[in-house]
């Protein structure tokens, strides 16, 4: 599961997005919450971040695949 939120100005979680089966669905969502209500959205698995805004989805999908 991807879960999308925005980063407050200290780097924590500042709003929760919901949870994503897709990766390609989650960057879909963190997009439309930027528009929607600013701010920094970005894509997190297993406890890392795997997109933020600037990234194509290529690059994302190859950060999930490694492992460490």
């Amino acid at each position: 599961m991807y879960m999308v939120i925005r980063k407050g100005t200290d780097g924590l979680c500042e709003d929760f997005g919901g949870t994503h089966r897709t990766l390609k669905e989650a960057i879909w969502y963190a997009k439309e919450l930027k528009r929607r209500h600013g701010g920094e959205w970005v894509v997190v698995k297993d406890g890392r971040t795997v997109w933020c805004d600037g990234m194509s989805y290529e690059d994302a999908l190859r950060l999930c695949c490694v492992r460490g």
